[in-house]
């Protein structure tokens, strides 16, 4: 059995993903989260190891802020456009749970990924043809 490994290329550089009218992209939450995961969550925790939820949400936050929420296009507040940037992708993680599950179930999702790579593929191999 062989089985497909998503370019590591493409999980970082991600994929566009439309969530209530505005584009996302995210990329494939892999070591580099997991890592800075682990290290801001390390002041967090009891001596069991536990962290309290309040924690785990920031924490979770600031996370995907820096590795995995990486660009955003068509983000309004009214009538402003709201340029991408990490403070403000923080910002947003932290307080709508809704689109930090969206974030979050898009980094995880391997064939959304494995599907950008496959039509890169293509549009690589497709040579033009003389009419």
């Amino acid at each position: 059995m062989q089985l497909h490994r998503v370019n590591p290329t493409v999980e970082k550089q991600g994929i566009w993903k439309e969530y209530d009218g505005t584009e996302f992209l995210i990329a494939r939450a892999g070591k580099d989260f997991l890592s800075l995961f682990e290290r801001l969550s390390k002041p967090h925790k009891d001596k069991k190891g536990n962290i309290k939820y309040s924690a785990a949400l920031l924490v979770t936050a600031e996370a995907l802020s820096e590795c995995v929420l990486l660009d955003w296009k068509g983000m309004k507040d009214g009538d402003k456009d709201v340029p991408f940037s990490k403070s403000e992708a923080r910002a947003l993680l932290e307080r709508d749970d809704e689109f930090r599950q969206f974030v979050t179930d898009v980094a995880g999702e391997a064939e959304a990924f494995y599907q950008r790579e496959k039509a890169e593929l293509g549009k690589e191999s497709k040579t033009p043809t003389d009419g």
